[in-house]
C-alpha cells in the first residue's frame, strides 16, 4: 500500500471517533448529501513474518455523501405535548433509503429541520410533480420546526427507525 495512493477499505471497516464535535462538523456535510474528504489518524500493531511492527497510519479518505433519500414518518401518534414550550413527542416509525457504502453505526441523537411542502400536497399539481418533490426543498417548502432523532443509525440502502421524536418548534425555525 503506496502512502500516496488510494486506499481500499472495506465497507465492514470500523473507524473509532475520538472528538464528538469534530465528528457532528464532519457528517453534517455528509448527511447534507455532500461527499468530503476525511483524514484518519492511528497506529496499529502488526505482525509481518513473526515479528511485531508498530504502523502509524494518516490518509485522506474521500467519504461518499449519505443523503436521506425519501423520509417518511409513519404509524405517528402523539405521546404528549406541552404548549408552553413548543415540543410535541410523538412515537413514529421512521423510514428512508441511502444510496451510500457508508454506514453509519451507534450515533445517538441527530437533529434534522423539518419542512412542510403545500405544494407537495397540492391535488391542482400533477402526481408525477408531487412525486418528483417529495423529500426535496423547494420554494413553497417552509420550515416549521426541529426534529430530534434519539437514536439515530445509517446503513446502506433501506432503513426503518422506531423512534421516540420530540419535534421542537423552539431549535430553529
Amino acid at each position: 500500500m503506496a502512502a500516496s495512493a488510494p486506499t481500499l477499505l472495506s465497507t465492514t471497516s470500523r473507524l473509532r471517533v475520538s472528538s464528538a464535535a469534530a465528528f457532528r462538523a464532519a457528517t453534517a456535510p455528509l448527511l447534507r448529501g455532500e461527499a468530503s474528504e476525511w483524514v484518519v489518524r492511528g497506529e496499529a500493531t502488526v505482525q509481518v513474518l513473526g515479528r511485531s511492527v508498530r504502523v502509524r497510519l494518516r490518509k485522506r479518505l474521500r467519504m461518499p455523501a449519505t443523503r436521506m433519500e425519501e423520509m417518511r414518518a409513519t404509524d405517528v401518534s402523539i405521546e404528549r405535548g406541552d404548549n408552553a414550550t413548543g415540543v410535541l413527542t410523538v412515537a413514529s416509525r421512521v423510514s428512508f433509503f441511502s444510496r451510500s457504502s457508508l454506514e453509519l453505526v451507534q450515533m445517538g441523537a441527530l437533529r434534522v429541520h423539518a419542512y412542510y411542502d403545500a405544494g407537495a400536497n397540492d391535488p391542482a399539481v400533477p402526481a408525477a410533480e408531487r412525486r418528483a418533490r417529495a423529500g426535496r426543498l423547494s420554494s413553497s417548502s417552509v420550515r416549521v420546526g426541529t426534529v430530534l432523532l434519539p437514536n439515530y443509525e445509517l446503513r446502506a440502502g433501506y432503513n426503518e427507525l422506531e423512534e421516540q421524536i420530540h419535534f421542537d418548534q423552539s431549535l430553529g425555525v
